[in-house]
C-alpha cells in the first residue's frame, strides 16, 4: 500500500501519461473531452473554496498548455487564461480575505492595466491585441487571488508536489521525440527536438518545474523520495539541454545558486545538506557528458555562441520606438507591426520582453508604474521573510515571473500562476499575527 502512495508511483504514473501523449496515439478529440471534463472538476472545486486544491489541479492543465496549444486545436488558444480569470470571478462572490492597504503594488499594476485598455484605441491588429489584453487580465486575476489568499507550509508542499509531477509529465511528452528516431541537432532551438512544442516557451516550463523538484529534494521531508527526485531532475535537465533553448538552463542555474546560498546561510554546512548537494552535482556531471555525447558536441557550440538570438536587436528596436513616441507609446499590441519598419527591426516580430513592450507601446509613465509595481511587490515579499519558513521560495517565484517576462513576454498561464504562489505564500503571515 505504501508504494501506491509514494512519490515514485506518482512520477511513474504521470510519466506514463506524458509518454502516451508524446507518442500521439490517442485521437485529439478524446484528449479534448478529458481536458474539458478536468476543467469542470476544477470549476466545481472552486465553488467549494479550497484554493490550494484548485490550483493543484490547475497545475496539470497549465503544464500541458504547450501541448494543448499545438495539438488540441478545438481548445481555444487562450482557454487557460480565460479559465484563470473565471476562477478569480468565482472567488469574488465570497472573497477569502479582504485586500489590505499594504498591497500598494496592486494599485500600480491597475494603473498599467488602464494604459493597456485605453491604448487599444490605437490598435492595428485587434486579434493580436486581444491576446495581450487577456494575458494582462490573467495576471491581474492572479494578483487579486494572491492578495486575497494565504497558503500554509502544508499547502505549499502540496502545490509544489503537483507542479513537480506535472513538470515530469511535460518532460516525458518532449522526451518521446528523443527516443523515437534521429534528431538533427543544430545550433538553434528547434521544434523537432521539443516534439513539436515551442522551444522558447518550453524552457520556462521546464526551468520552473525543475527548480520546484530540486526545492522538494532539498527542503521537504518526504519519505523515500530523495532518489526519485534525483532521477526526475536528471531527466528534466537532460531534456532541457536537448531542446537547445539556453534561457531555461541559465535561469535554473541562477535559481540553483540562490537557493543554495540561502541553504548554506541557514543550515551552516549541515552534513545532510552537503550530501544532498554532492548527489545533485554528481547527477549534473553525468547529464552534462550524456548531452554532449548525444549531440555530438554541438551543445557546446550552442552555449559558446555570442548574442541572444537577435533579442538584443529587438530590444534596441523597442527603445527606438519609445524615443519616437515617449509619452503615450505606439499603442497596445502594435509592437509586432511597427517592428517591420526598416528603421526599427525590418520584419514583423513580437517584443519577447514585457518591459520593452510596455515601454514602446505605452510610454514612460506606464513603464514607471510597472517598475513601481515590481519594486513594491518585492519589498512586500522581503518584509515578511522572517515569518515564512520558505520565504526564499516566494522570492524565486517572483524572479521566475520576471524571467518569463524578459525571455518570452507575458504569454503563458504558468507565469501568472507562479506570481500567485509567491504572493499567497507571503500572506501566510496572516496566520501568525494581525494583518497590518
Amino acid at each position: 500500500m505504501a508504494f501506491w502512495n509514494s512519490a515514485l508511483y506518482k512520477y511513474m504514473l504521470f510519466g506514463a501519461v506524458g509518454i502516451i501523449l508524446g507518442l500521439k496515439i490517442i485521437p485529439p478529440t478524446i484528449i479534448e473531452v478529458f481536458f474539458v471534463f478536468f476543467s469542470l472538476i476544477i470549476v466545481i472545486a472552486a465553488f467549494k473554496r479550497d484554493l490550494v486544491y484548485v490550483f493543484s489541479l490547475l497545475s496539470y492543465l497549465l503544464l500541458i498548455e504547450p501541448f494543448s496549444r499545438t495539438y488540441l486545436l478545438d481548445i481555444p488558444y487562450l482557454f487557460l487564461e480565460y479559465f484563470m480569470i473565471m476562477i478569480m470571478v468565482i472567488y469574488q462572490f465570497n472573497p477569502i480575505k479582504k485586500i489590505r492597504k499594504n498591497h500598494v503594488w496592486l494599485i500600480f499594476f491597475i494603473l498599467v492595466l488602464l494604459f493597456e485598455i485605453l491604448n487599444t484605441s490605437r490598435t492595428i491588429d485587434l486579434r493580436y491585441t486581444r491576446s495581450i489584453i487577456v494575458n494582462s487580465f490573467t495576471l491581474f486575476s492572479a494578483l487579486i487571488l494572491g492578495a486575497q489568499s494565504s497558503i500554509s507550509n502544508q499547502g505549499l508542499v502540496k502545490l509544489c508536489s503537483n507542479l513537480s509531477y506535472a513538470g515530469f509529465l511535460l518532460t516525458c511528452i518532449v522526451g518521446v521525440a528523443h527516443f523515437q528516431g534521429d534528431i538533427k541537432y543544430s545550433l538553434e532551438s528547434n521544434f523537432e527536438a521539443s516534439n513539436g512544442l515551442a522551444p522558447v516557451q518550453l524552457s520556462f516550463y521546464l526551468a520552473v518545474t525543475l527548480f520546484i523538484t530540486y526545492f522538494k529534494y532539498l527542503e521537504f521531508k518526504e519519505k523515500n523520495s530523495k532518489l526519485t527526485c534525483l532521477a526526475v531532475m536528471a531527466a528534466q535537465i537532460t531534456i532541457m539541454g536537448l531542446t537547445f533553448s539556453r534561457g531555461g538552463i541559465y535561469f535554473f542555474a541562477a535559481m540553483f545558486l540562490l537557493i543554495n546560498i540561502n541553504a548554506i546561510r541557514r543550515l551552516k554546512f549541515n552534513p545532510s545538506y552537503l550530501l544532498n548537494f554532492f548527489f545533485t552535482g554528481l547527477v549534473g556531471y553525468f547529464v552534462f557528458y550524456f548531452v554532449v555525447d548525444k549531440t555530438g558536441g554541438i551543445i557546446l557550440e550552442r552555449y559558446s555562441e555570442k548574442g541572444a538570438s537577435k533579442r538584443e536587436d529587438i530590444i534596441a528596436a523597442g527603445i527606438e520606438m519609445y524615443k519616437d513616441n515617449p509619452i503615450f507609446g505606439i499603442g497596445t499590441g502594435n509592437f509586432n507591426m511597427v517592428a517591420r519598419e526598416v528603421k526599427y527591426f525590418g520584419e514583423v516580430s513580437g517584443a519577447h520582453n514585457e518591459f520593452i513592450r510596455i515601454l514602446a507601446e505605452h510610454g514612460f509613465l506606464a513603464i514607471i508604474f510597472y517598475f513601481l509595481f515590481f519594486i513594491c511587490l518585492l519589498k512586500y515579499i522581503y518584509k515578511y521573510r522572517s515569518l515564512n519558513k520558505f520565504y526564499i521560495f516566494s522570492i524565486i517565484m517572483f524572479l521566475a515571473f520576471n524571467f518569463g517576462s524578459i525571455h518570452n513576454g507575458l504569454k503563458l498561464g504558468l507565469q501568472s500562476f507562479v506570481l500567485f504562489i509567491s504572493i499567497a505564500y507571503t500572506n501566510s503571515y496572516y496566520r501568525l499575527k494581525k494583518p497590518l
